[in-house]
C-alpha cells in the first residue's frame, strides 16, 4: 500500500486564501475557483445547517478571491472545482455516490508513473489557518497560517473517463466534463466504502475537527517547512530528493500536487495513525 500526500485546495494563486478552521475546531474544505465550464457554485455547496452556504463563510474571511493573479469579489455565483468532493452533505447527491477525486495532465503521469492503484492512500493536505470571532464576524487569525492533512481516501476504484463507462452518480464531477473528458490521461479515484485495514471508518473523508498531529508544517516555521518523522529520511518521495531533508525540517516542494511515498512500513502505520485520530 503507497501513501499519497495530495496537496489541494486554495492556495496563494488559486483562491488567495487559506481554508477555514472554525472557532470550534472544525475543518471546511474551500475548493478553488473555477472556469467557465465548471458548474458548481460556492452558493451551490452546504456546510450545515447552522452554518449555511460555504459562501457566507467565504465572504467573512475575505472580500475576495484570487484566480491567475486576477481578483474578484466574492459571490455566491462564482464557480469552483469541487474536487477533492469527499462530504455528502456539500452538495446534492444521486444514490450510489462515493467520495471521489480527479486528476489529469503531468500530475495523473507522476500518480501512473508510480503506480499508484486500488488500495493506496491519498492523504489530502493544503494551507489552512484558524479562525476568530470580532464584532461578530468571522476573520482570520494573524499568521501566515500552516500546511496541514485535512482528508483521505483510500482508493477502490480507478475510472479512466475516456474507455470507462462513467456511473450516473459521478455526472456532476468537473472531470466528467467534456474537456476533460476528451483527455486520455484524465482519471477519476472513487473512495472504498470502508477502509480494508479498519472496516468501521469510511473510505474517504474530511477530518471533522482539527488536531495538532494533522499538521505537516513545523512550529514557527513557514509552511513549506513540514515536521516529517526522522524515520522517513531516505525514502522515495516524488518531487523530493536527500536535499529536502534541512537541519531540522523537511522543505516540501513548492510546485506540484502528489507526493508519492515508496512502498514503506512505517509511511503506512504513519497514514493508520493519522486517520484513525
Amino acid at each position: 500500500m503507497k501513501i499519497i500526500l495530495s496537496r489541494k485546495g486554495c492556495d496563494s494563486g488559486f483562491g488567495g486564501m487559506p481554508g477555514i478552521i472554525l472557532t470550534d475546531g472544525r475543518i471546511i474544505f474551500v475548493p478553488i475557483p473555477g472556469g467557465d465550464t465548471e458548474t458548481i457554485r460556492y452558493g451551490d455547496i452546504v456546510i450545515d445547517q447552522e452554518k449555511g452556504k460555504l459562501v457566507g463563510l467565504l465572504e467573512q474571511v475575505s472580500p475576495c478571491m484570487r484566480l491567475d493573479e486576477k481578483k474578484f469579489n466574492i459571490n455566491r455565483e462564482i464557480k469552483c472545482h469541487l474536487d477533492p468532493d469527499l462530504c455528502r452533505e456539500m452538495y446534492p447527491r444521486k444514490e450510489g455516490w462515493r467520495g471521489c477525486f480527479g486528476q489529469i495532465g503531468a500530475a495523473q503521469t507522476v500518480l501512473k508513473k508510480w503506480n499508484v492503484d486500488v488500495e493506496d492512500v491519498f492523504l489530502f493536505f493544503g494551507w489552512f489557518n484558524h479562525t476568530e470571532e470580532k464584532d461578530g464576524k468571522l476573520r482570520f487569525c494573524k499568521g501566515q497560517g500552516f500546511h496541514m492533512i485535512f482528508g483521505w481516501m483510500q482508493i477502490g476504484q480507478m475510472i479512466h473517463t475516456r474507455q470507462d463507462v462513467i456511473p450516473d452518480w459521478m455526472s456532476y464531477h468537473p472531470h466528467v466534463e467534456r474537456s476533460y473528458m476528451s483527455s486520455s490521461n484524465n482519471c477519476i479515484y472513487v473512495g472504498k466504502k470502508c477502509l480494508s485495514w479498519n472496516d468501521s471508518i469510511c473510505g474517504y473523508g474530511v477530518f471533522p475537527q482539527f488536531r495538532k498531529e494533522l499538521v505537516l508544517t513545523k512550529e514557527g516555521m513557514s509552511r513549506s517547512r513540514w515536521a516529517l518523522p526522522e524515520r522517513f529520511r531516505g525514502l522515495s518521495i516524488t518531487y523530493h530528493s536527500d536535499a529536502s531533508w534541512k537541519d531540522g525540517y523537511f522543505q516540501s516542494a513548492c510546485r506540484g500536487q502528489e507526493f508519492v511515498f515508496e512502498e514503506n512500513e512505517a509511511v503506512c502505520d504513519w497514514a493508520k495513525e493519522i486517520i484513525k485520530g
